[in-house]
């Protein structure tokens, strides 16, 4: 499993990295939306984690970006806290397959990795 996770935060995606090590899985940190494009391009992500809480992250223009693809992401999963239900509801709008609160995220990802591996 191939999956690229799109943050500038150190904490998440080292717990996460762990799990879908686990998984015989490989994880990419990208801090801009630019380079995740372009990687995602190369790479052909099973699944592609947006940290909502990135600045000036447009989940619309991300998630069309990524959509456009020759080969698109099998999953596009945004996540932030729940406080931040305008940007929730942006991932919701803009097409993300799924839109977790932080809470959310870090209580399933292990179940949403299962998933995705054995698809």
């Amino acid at each position: 499993m191939n999956v690229l996770y799109l943050t500038i935060d150190l904490i998440f995606p080292s717990q996460v990295s762990q799990l879908i090590r686990a998984k015989q899985g490989t994880l990419r940190t990208i801090a801009s939306p630019q380079s995740l494009v372009t990687t995602a391009a190369e790479s052909r992500p099973d699944l592609i984690i947006l940290d909502l809480n990135l600045p000036g992250l447009q989940p619309r223009e991300i998630v069309d970006d990524l959509r456009r693809l020759e080969t698109p992401p099998r999953v596009i999963l945004a996540h932030a806290p729940h406080v931040h239900e305008s940007k929730l509801a942006a991932a919701k709008n803009a097409g993300c397959d799924m839109v977790l609160t932080q809470g959310s995220f870090h209580r399933d990802i292990s179940a949403i990795l299962d998933r995705l591996s054995d698809s």
